[in-house]
């Protein structure tokens, strides 16, 4: 089990993102070596997903509890619309099923791969969030040019 911190810097701490993604390399060393006999070898690299986990920074017990599990999410969903394309977070569910799919016969070709399971946040920026980053560039050299042809040159 990876992470997407494997992938993308600045979600978790310095080590944590460097082990990680050592073991995304492990897994691809582990697949070479051993594909010729006939082990697969996959990862998995879950995004944000809602598990009791966060319990402890939010002063709670870890218990699994709806209320604080529907906080959490919530104040996920505040930050992810800005970095992660499809809402929401992961459920143990969905990282289960990638789990089962890897090692069932359905996955019997794939050896070496991390199936990151994220919501398209390694994919990159919403569609909409890059539109408005880009609208707000060009408007922005729309008008240093403008200001420019202002002033008059020497």
């Amino acid at each position: 089990m990876s992470s997407v911190s494997a992938h993308r810097v600045g979600f978790n701490a310095f080590g944590y993102e460097v082990a990680k993604a050592a073991l995304v390399h492990f897994t691809r060393c582990a697949a070479i070596e051993l594909g010729e006999s006939g082990v697969r070898v996959n990862s998995i690299s879950p995004g944000p997903t809602l598990t009791n986990i966060f319990a402890p920074l939010a002063g709670e017990s870890i218990e699994d509890d709806e209320v604080l599990a529907a906080r959490v999410e919530a104040a996920f969903c505040e930050l992810l619309p800005s970095i992660q394309p499809m809402p929401g977070m992961a459920r143990v569910e969905d990282i289960a099923n990638a789990a089962v799919f890897l090692a069932s016969d359905d996955a019997r070709f794939v050896n070496g791969h991390d199936l990151i399971v994220d919501g398209g946040l390694c994919a990159g920026r919403p569609a909409s969030v890059r539109s408005a980053a880009f609208k707000a560039l060009r408007d922005g050299l729309r008008a240093a040019a403008l200001a420019a042809a202002e002033v008059p040159l020497r």
